[in-house]
């Protein structure tokens, strides 16, 4: 488990969510599962599961507590998030699951409960279909948008990642929706 993003001498490449060139600056659906491509080495996958939940994009550059739509999160300010579960109860529970469609030793992001509040955050790591492993950290979502949203990777000695999903629970053990930011990956 890795619960800092990389930074210097171990560079990531990153999976901007703001490449969906969505319409809308503060929020909008998007259809699953959507592709994606990294910015610097092209690691290409796929975000959400056909079927689930759509995803809504948003850009924290924008005012936290607009009207009714009030935003929590503790994120930098201008990164763009996905998020899942945060209208109705969903059938499957809310979960983002990404998808390489080559593996990758490390992946990565920092993420946050919907509304706000405390929560434990898990991933699974699959090679294929076979589970490497489940992490979880506790965390904790604000609305201060000051970058202290917590982390959470995994790094594979044998880049053998293909997937990953997250989940969060809230304290009472039930799973709630979610928010990510940009995702770090190393091939």
């Amino acid at each position: 488990m890795v619960t800092t993003r990389p930074g210097t001498p171990t560079v990531s490449d990153e999976i901007d969510w703001g490449q969906f060139n969505v319409l809308s600056s503060f929020q909008q659906s998007i259809s699953t599962p959507q592709r994606f491509e990294s910015y610097i080495d092209g690691i290409r996958g796929s975000i959400g599961e056909k079927g689930s939940p759509l995803f809504v994009v948003r850009n924290f550059d924008n005012n936290p507590h607009y009207g009714n739509d009030a935003i929590t999160a503790n994120f930098a300010p201008g990164d763009w998030a996905i998020e899942v579960g945060a209208q109705l109860p969903s059938v499957p529970p809310p979960q983002i699951l990404i998808s390489f469609l080559q593996p990758v030793s490390f992946v990565g992001t920092q993420l946050g409960r919907n509304g706000g509040g405390p929560f434990t955050a898990r991933v699974q790591v699959f090679s294929n279909n076979t589970l490497l492993g489940t992490f979880s950290e506790n965390g904790n979502t604000t609305d201060l948008l000051d970058n202290s949203a917590i982390f959470l990777g995994v790094m594979d000695a044998k880049a053998e990642i293909t997937d990953v999903i997250y989940t969060v629970t809230d304290p009472t053990g039930q799973r709630v929706g979610l928010l990510i930011n940009q995702v770090s990956v190393i091939q």
